[in-house]
Order: C-alpha cells, then structure tokens, then sequence
C-alpha cells in the first residue's frame, strides 16, 4: 500500500480548473454542430423506407397466415384422426430437416441444399393432394395419396441423412489415411 501511495506521489496530477474561456470556446463548437434541417429532397427517401418497411412487415404476416389457412381448409375435409396423423407426420418430417439443415460441413452443403429444394417439391405435390380432397368425392383415395406423400417425404429425409453421414464417413477415412 505504501508503494501505491508513493507512486502517486511521484506524479504531478493537472488540479486546476479550465479557464472560463475554455468554455465559452466549447459553447460556440457545441453550437456550430447542431443538427441542420433535413433538406426537402431527402424528405421522400424517408417516407418511402417508411412505406416500404411497412409492406415488408406485412408480406412477412401475411403470407405465413394465408399458407395456414390453405392447410386449414385442407384438414377441414379430413375426420380428427386423419388430422391428428397429418400432425403427426408434419412433426416428423420437420424433425428430420432439422436435424438435415443442422449439418455445416462445406461437403454436404449441396447435399442439403438440393434436399430442401426436393422436399418443396414433394410439398407442392402435397397441396395437390389436398385440393383434390377438397374438390372430389374418393376421399378414401386421396387420403392415402397424401399418407404415401408424407411417407415418402420421410424415406427421402432419412435417406439423405444416410447419404449425408456415409460422406462425412468417407472424409474422416480419407483424412485419417492422409495422416
């Protein structure tokens, strides 16, 4: 402690207040850099951002309800059980892209990329199916196209799961041959 004091004691601390013209100096610059006025032609780029952030956030809420509310006239044919299995497929089916999307290797990348776009694909295949059950009378028909869809849906999920481990499979044995 006796040696902090003596440090601070070697050390000559500027005490003395700034002299009043230091702050009539400092007054004037805060003064000089006030804001100045928006000038008129940036006026319309702020209302237009405004505008455009406004669709934007309405595009974003729109279109996620209109997509639930196709699915929802699509259940609206189907008895509790069909509905409750089509949950339950839904649920799978998104387990597994997640645990796709998860991978970050730069060699499975193309792999995943070219599953997500396969699997839009088989969903638009799916809305197929379901306006069908909505605009026919063979419900029995089109009920089992859409359990084969979803099934399929899975197959093709777990196969690139498979295919994406077989890579990493082969990449951790050819660098373990290389060392």
């Amino acid at each position: 402690m006796d040696k902090l004091k003596q440090e601070f004691q070697n050390y000559s601390f500027d005490i003395k207040e700034p002299s009043e013209a230091h702050f009539e100096r400092f007054q004037k610059k805060l003064e000089a850099t006030k804001k100045k006025p928006l000038k008129k032609r940036w006026l319309w780029v702020k209302y237009a951002s405004s505008i455009a952030a406004v669709l934007l956030l309405s595009l974003v809420f729109y279109l996620p309800t209109q997509e639930h509310s196709e699915n929802q006239q699509c259940l609206s044919a189907m008895s509790p059980k069909m509905y409750e299995l089509q949950m339950y497929f839904k649920a799978n089916i998104q387990k597994r892209l997640q645990k796709i999307q998860k991978e970050k290797d730069s060699s499975v990348q193309i792999i995943v990329r070219d599953a997500v776009l396969e699997l839009e694909k088989l969903e638009q295949v799916q809305k197929k199916i379901c306006f069908d059950l909505s605009n026919t009378n063979q419900n029995k028909r089109v009920m089992t196209a859409m359990i084969f869809n979803y099934q399929s849906q899975i197959n093709f999920l777990d196969d690139v799961y498979a295919q994406i481990e077989n890579v990493k499979k082969i990449k951790s044995e050819s660098y373990e041959k290389s060392i």
